[in-house]
């Protein structure tokens, strides 16, 4: 006969699966405690690092597609991006990766098209190298994100006005041992701020922002050593000189 053994009548979890009378297999799940496995040592981020001071220059920015992986390769003059105050105009928000493995510079740049209002959000579910990705309208949400991501040594975060949260995700930066419906209650809520709090209009805030730094796919992205075009399969400065 072919049959299963379960820990109750709703198959929560399946003990033994058996095929013509014989054991095909046993569970192989565990309930010993999981090791958090991680790899942390980023540059700790500051307001330096994210200056981008005043030029005549054009700029190369990311130009965000909801709902795409595709993104465009803009360039804007700097009063167009910026008030006289230094803060950014609506529509455009500053981009920041920074290595989590290794202490290095972090990249810095502009991206147009998540269109925040105020605050920042962002994580370390990076496609492919994982580093800590933050989009962001103000410096000090920005380093308030990063500080909590810092904390947690990896996961997703959100900060407005000095008040921050998120989920950790302790392993690798990628994953936790919290059950489902936790982790995915706890995902929404964040997703939700950032739309409906922050003002971002993406479907898929988080989403989107983790693929910003997949540079394979055209066509500007940002990694954690600088921007990238993958038509012209170079890095592209950030100013044009």
């Amino acid at each position: 006969a072919d049959f299963i053994v379960s820990d109750s009548k709703y198959l929560k979890t399946i003990l033994n699966v058996f095929i013509n009378g014989k054991e095909a297999l046993h569970s192989h799940f565990s309930n010993d405690e999981i090791k958090n496995i991680n790899q942390w040592n980023p540059t700790i981020l500051n307001k330096e690092h994210l200056v981008i001071p005043s030029t005549e220059n054009t700029l190369n920015i990311i130009g965000c597609i909801d709902g795409e992986l595709l993104t465009e390769h803009l360039t804007f003059k700097y009063e167009d991006i910026f008030n006289s105050d230094g803060s950014l105009k609506n529509g455009f928000d500053k981009i920041v990766v920074v290595n989590r493995y290794i202490s290095a510079t972090p990249v810095v740049g502009i991206i147009k098209g998540v269109n925040l209002n105020q605050g920042a959000f962002g994580g370390t579910i990076a496609h492919d190298s994982h580093n800590i990705i933050i989009c962001g309208h103000n410096d000090e949400d920005i380093i308030n994100v990063f500080n909590l991501l810092n904390e947690y040594k990896g996961g997703i975060a959100i900060s407005l006005n000095d008040n921050s949260m998120g989920l950790p995700l302790p392993i690798g930066g990628l994953m936790t041992s919290e059950d489902a419906l936790t982790v995915a209650a706890k995902y929404n809520q964040l997703q939700s701020f950032a739309k409906e709090i922050l003002g971002s209009t993406l479907k898929a805030p988080f989403m989107t922002l983790s693929f910003m730094a997949l540079l394979v796919i055209p066509e500007l992205k940002i990694g954690d050593k600088g921007m990238f075009n993958i038509t012209k399969f170079d890095f592209v400065p950030f100013e044009n000189k």
